[in-house]
């Protein structure tokens, strides 16, 4: 029986997962760690300068942080305790095993894209997925009680659900991960399709794949002006154009839930300025929501 999840198992997963990214040689910015896995920037420092501390990490000309020396941990992986001491912890949580982690830290596959580590419902579903994606293996399973065979590509959040990324009957397709049943990893591997692969890559939307496209221009200004220049924040993002003030981009989706939802962490710096029926739609949800907060 799965147990509740407590602190010490988020704060493991996302330690995890901003040393798996240190280790990939990103630069990565406080602040949008901070925004990304929902603490405050004062958190993720003391995740990086205390509970990362016995690393050579520093700091680049924007103020992002990277590891200058990426085969340190490599030499000592297998002695978890000393993992764990590093993270300010007397121990893993057990649902993440050893194994797990080791191959967390060894393996040139990431098994998922980088999300907010509170949505993961299920750790033990979390873990079988991520060995079958980092090994390359076909998985069966029960999603919506039919039986499926699926090639898994990569675990995803959207709107606060965890999907699966896979394959079905050579199908690109997301399944809910928490309807996901009955988990078997078979010993059948496979060879990732480049078309997916270059799809993932490019963030390409999953999730309402009949639906045309729509083109979105935006204007960025304030503090979120740093984030949308020097991350992708928005699937197909473009920089139309930028000043010291502002920026103006476009980006395409198929729904509007899935632009509205993270502009709205933005707000108030960010304006929708096209189409017009979707800057309206966004303008009205704003306005019921304050005369909600006012009743």
């Amino acid at each position: 029986m799965m147990g509740a999840q407590t602190t010490g198992d988020f704060l493991v997963v996302r330690v995890m997962q901003i040393l798996i990214r240190l280790y990939n040689k990103e630069h990565l910015s406080k602040a949008e760690l901070a925004l990304e896995y929902g603490v405050s920037e004062r958190t993720i420092q003391r995740d990086i300068m205390q509970r990362l501390e016995s690393l050579p990490i520093a700091k680049d000309e924007l103020g992002r942080y990277y590891l200058k020396d990426t085969n340190l941990l490599k030499t000592s992986k297998d002695d978890l305790n000393k993992l764990a001491a590093l993270f300010g912890l007397s121990s893993f949580p057990t649902k993440l095993s050893d194994d797990f982690i080791n191959m967390l830290l060894s393996s040139p596959i990431s098994p998922l894209k980088s999300q907010n580590y509170e949505a993961v419902c299920n750790l033990d579903s979390f873990e079988i997925l991520s060995k079958a994606i980092m090994e390359q293996k076909i998985i069966k399973a029960i999603h919506n009680e039919k039986a499926r065979v699926l090639k898994p590509y990569k675990l995803i959040n959207h709107l606060g659900v965890w999907y699966l990324l896979a394959t079905y009957n050579d199908e690109i397709r997301t399944f809910t991960m928490y309807k996901l049943k009955a988990i078997v990893v078979t010993n059948e591997k496979f060879i990732p399709d480049e078309n997916v692969l270059k799809n993932i890559k490019e963030q390409k939307h999953f999730f309402a794949t009949s639906l045309e496209e729509k083109e979105v221009v935006l204007e960025v200004n304030g503090f979120a002006r740093e984030y949308f220049l020097y991350r992708k924040i928005l699937a197909n993002q473009e920089i139309i154009s930028k000043d010291k003030d502002k920026l103006i981009l476009s980006t395409k989706i198929s729904l509007d839930e899935e632009l509205l939802s993270t502009i709205w962490q933005f707000i108030p710096y960010v304006k929708i300025l096209a189409p017009k029926e979707l800057a309206l739609k966004n303008e009205n949800i704003i306005k019921e929501y304050l005369g909600y907060l006012k009743t």
